[in-house]
């Protein structure tokens, strides 16, 4: 998808990020217990599973115009090993408290890069 919108400003997808993590935050997941169990398979999935999604578009947009795809590769991984620890936290903190760190992450993130174009250029 990504191939197909080389220009694709990743400010967009960024948002869509930002904003897909407040779900999780505000929407409590317990409202679901009263529909039948595809509706609420199929919405516990999207609810979950969108900020992987767009963080998908931001990274792979960023790959394809990285001056050093291996270090690209590198910081994502290392950023893929810290996430997944913080993904433990989730069974003590629960997701919305997960939810609520990834989105500090993400807007920390979002500022350094906003912040040293240099080293990581704003589509």
């Amino acid at each position: 998808m990504i191939s197909r919108w080389r220009s694709l400003n990743v400010a967009g997808p960024f948002l869509c990020l930002l904003l897909s993590l407040l779900l999780p935050i505000f929407a409590d997941a317990g409202f679901l217990n009263q529909y039948p169990m595809a509706v609420r398979w199929t919405a516990a999935a999207v609810l979950y599973a969108l900020p992987v999604f767009f963080a998908g578009m931001i990274f792979s947009t960023r790959l394809a115009r990285a001056t050093s795809p291996g270090a690209a590769l590198g910081a994502n991984l290392c950023g893929a090993v810290f996430g997944g620890l913080l993904e433990y936290l989730s069974m003590i903190l629960g997701l919305r408290a997960v939810a609520m760190l990834a989105l500090v992450i993400y807007l920390l993130a979002g500022l350094y890069a906003r912040r040293d174009r240099r080293l990581v250029p704003v589509g």
